[in-house]
């Protein structure tokens, strides 16, 4: 199988990325709200079938994927404060 696979639908464009020797993950890439996001799937069949419902949900205008699944934080990264933690036993 050739990688890149792009899926299309309409005016929108979901890109599949093959596994690489050094990265042994297939991974889709699309934009949201004029920012690049990767997701990445251990599995073809799961990357093509969220791919495919990803690009129908960018065909029909939808930018929920710029709200979702928002990277996990502590408690003290929320705060700012997580940087800090590794210098307290200094001050």
């Amino acid at each position: 199988m050739k990688f890149p696979k792009v899926i299309r639908h309409r005016k929108a464009e979901v890109t599949i990325y093959g596994k690489k020797p050094n990265y042994q993950f297939y991974r889709i890439a699309y934009r949201v709200a004029g920012k690049r996001d990767l997701r990445n799937y251990s599995k073809y069949g799961e990357a093509l079938k969220q791919a495919e419902k990803k690009v129908r949900e960018l065909a029909d205008g939808s930018q929920a994927g710029s709200f979702a699944e928002p990277a996990p934080f502590s408690t003290s990264a929320s705060s700012g404060t997580c940087f800090l933690e590794p210098l307290a036993p200094w001050f």
